[in-house]
C-alpha cells in the first residue's frame, strides 16, 4: 500500500509525500523477510516507488528494478486478447 501511495503522489507531482511513502516502503522491506519475498517475486514494488537497481533494496534482494508496471509478455498477451474479442464482436 505503501509503494502504491509513493506512485500516486508522484503521479499528482507531490514529490514530498512520494519520496516519503518511497522510503517508508524501503524501510518495511529492509526489516522484513516476507517483504523482501514479495519484491523479488514482484519487483514492480520497486517501480511504484521511483526506485532503480542501484538503490539499496535492489542491492540487497541482487534483482533489477523492471521499467514497466505490466511485464511485456502479459501487455502483449492482453492486447491479442482484446484484438480477437474485438474481432469476435466483444463475444467470448
Amino acid at each position: 500500500m505503501t509503494a502504491a501511495l509513493a506512485y500516486s503522489y508522484y503521479l499528482t507531482d507531490d514529490q514530498d509525500n512520494s519520496e516519503r511513502y518511497a522510503r517508508l516502503t524501503e524501510s518495511l522491506i529492509l526489516s522484513s523477510n516476507y517483504w523482501q519475498g514479495r519484491v523479488q517475486a514482484f519487483p514492480q514494488i520497486l517501480t511504484l516507488c521511483g526506485f532503480t537497481s542501484n538503490d539499496k533494496v535492489p542491492k540487497l534482494l541482487n534483482i533489477e528494478v523492471p521499467r514497466e508496471l505490466i511485464p511485456h509478455h502479459y501487455s502483449e498477451f492482453f492486447l491479442s486478447l482484446e484484438d480477437r474479442r474485438e474481432l469476435n464482436g466483444w463475444k467470448d
